[in-house]
């Protein structure tokens, strides 16, 4: 009976391991720890779409379809996913206006491309329409964080907190110009004594002495925000909102921009221009950058923000249709905050899976097969794959973005045909030397100036595009808009921004 009895409680003993080791395996399961794909796909086995907004030098990209899926395909080979990426494109003139309707639509989507100058990554911030990524990083997004230098994540933050994971490239702004070599050599134009958009003028006017059919410089509705660096100025949100710092001012006094001797000179000098027709005078309708008439052959000053090592190579294409061009730097290289958040991808409030979408950006940025592909399309389709490593696309395939920079970490790119195969260590050695922003690491907290902000930007959107193209005389129209800005709060906006300046001078 004895026996009997013992023989009972070792089967009772042996179950009820077998039934806390059963539990102990969910509990592992369900935490993740075993099954890898869990956030990947639901319980029923349903493919999980991904849906991103991005931008494009080229607009929509007519056989973007494909490479969708011919990335989803290598994801889910490669590491088990089952999901499906839907790449929506803007040009980059629209994306502003559609992601707006976007988000004030509250429409359900997991990523968008965000930033200082392009559907603005403080402001919609400050609407609350990313989440805060810190946790997902730390959690699922490791080797992305790693890639990218500390100091950048610190220029991203708001409020302490990271919004948007910075599609690492080269991280400084510096105003620079373009402009075909015949005219260079034709004209005898010093480049070494360019210093300022000034100092072009007599070149102007003698390219238009002789070709009258020609209107120098290209200007169009956002020439004069990409203009700010050259003019020594520092954005805090955006040109399209007041507030701005002298770049290297230790003070950090928040300046009007739009009443400043810089941009008053510099509205001056366009208008003059426009009346003597160095500049379009249906400029103000241009799209992308004037760059359809400089391919034209109707401008032969094109404006860059961003000077880089090389960019002359890619410009003659890009700006002057195949023909030479030299390039005349403005500025110095400056790495400010906004130049942190010059590009940007962010993960939406309406998304439903916001740690999926953390590990495809995870994904994105460290791998440099599935980025490429994002950047270039289909090898054997869209771009050929050069011997020494370069790329030369297919023009005619239907898939060239053109915007590298917007997809994730750059340099895993592969270089254009026109670059050098070491043009990514060129381009790092000009990141590490660039000069750094006194305010690098402050982002403006506009929550409590919203709709201040608002009633601004209706007002900034009537004038600035016209006063950027040389349209409007300056003396009226920008008296005209500063009646206009302090009615509808500036005042209250700029004194915000120097209030939270101070403090985070004392607190950095």
């Amino acid at each position: 009976m004895k026996m009997k009895k013992g023989f009972m409680m070792l089967l009772l003993v042996l179950l009820m391991t077998v039934l806390l080791l059963g539990c102990q395996s969910a509990a592992d399961s369900s935490n993740g720890v075993e099954d890898n794909n869990a956030d990947q796909s639901d319980n029923s086995g349903k493919t999980n779409t991904l849906k991103w907004y991005v931008v494009s030098a080229t607009g929509p990209q007519a056989d973007s379809e494909r490479v969708q899926k011919a990335m989803s395909d290598y994801i889910n080979k490669t590491y088990g996913w089952n999901i499906e990426l839907e790449l929506i494109f803007n040009d980059y003139a629209s994306h502003t206006d559609k992601m707006q309707m976007v988000i004030a639509g509250g429409e359900e989507y997991d990523l968008c491309y965000t930033s200082s100058w392009c559907n603005n990554y403080t402001v919609n911030v400050n609407k609350k329409a990313y989440i805060p990524l810190d946790g997902l990083l730390e959690e699922y997004g490791q080797e992305l964080y790693e890639s990218i230098p500390e100091g950048v994540w610190d220029g991203v933050k708001i409020g302490g907190k990271i919004y948007g994971v910075p599609n690492y490239q080269l991280m400084y702004k510096q105003c620079s110009v373009a402009i075909p070599l015949k005219y260079v050599e034709e004209f005898q134009l010093d480049v070494d004594n360019v210093k300022t958009i000034y100092d072009l003028e007599d070149f102007m006017y003698a390219v238009k002495q002789k070709y009258p059919e020609i209107y120098p410089l290209a200007a169009y509705p956002m020439f004069a925000n990409r203009m700010k660096n050259g003019l020594g100025m520092e954005e805090i949100i955006d040109y399209d909102y007041p507030g701005m710092f002298k770049m290297f001012d230790e003070s950090l006094t928040v300046y009007n921009q739009y009443e400043s001797e810089e941009y008053m000179k510099f509205y001056e000098y366009m208008y003059k221009w426009a009346q003597d027709g160095l500049i379009k005078m249906d400029a103000i309708s241009v799209q992308d950058q004037s760059l359809a008439d400089m391919q034209a052959g109707i401008h032969v000053i094109g404006l860059e923000d961003t000077y880089q090592p090389e960019i002359e190579k890619s410009r003659w294409n890009s700006y002057f249709g195949g023909q030479e061009c030299v390039m005349i730097k403005l500025s110095e290289p400056y790495m400010s905050t906004a130049a942190t958040i010059a590009t940007l991808t962010s993960i939406s409030t309406t998304c439903k899976k916001p740690e999926l979408a953390m590990q495809f950006l995870n994904l994105i940025n460290t791998d440099p097969v599935l980025y490429n592909m994002a950047c270039f399309g289909i090898e054997g389709v869209h771009y050929t794959l050069n011997e020494n490593g370069t790329v030369t696309s297919n023009e005619a395939a239907g898939y060239n973005p053109n915007s590298d920079w917007v997809f994730g970490n750059q340099f895993n790119a592969y270089p254009r045909d026109s670059q050098s195969p070491d043009i990514w260590i060129k381009i790092k050695e000009y990141n590490d030397t660039a000069k750094v922003s006194c305010a690098m690491g402050f982002s403006f907290d506009s929550s409590s100036v919203d709709s201040e902000l608002s009633a601004i930007s209706a007002v900034t959107g009537e004038y600035l595009p016209q006063l950027s193209v040389g349209a409007v005389d300056p003396k009226v129209a920008v008296p005209e808009m500063m009646k206009k800005l302090e009615a509808a709060g500036m005042d209250i906006v700029l004194e915000e921004m120097q209030r939270q300046v101070d403090e985070w001078k004392v607190n950095k």
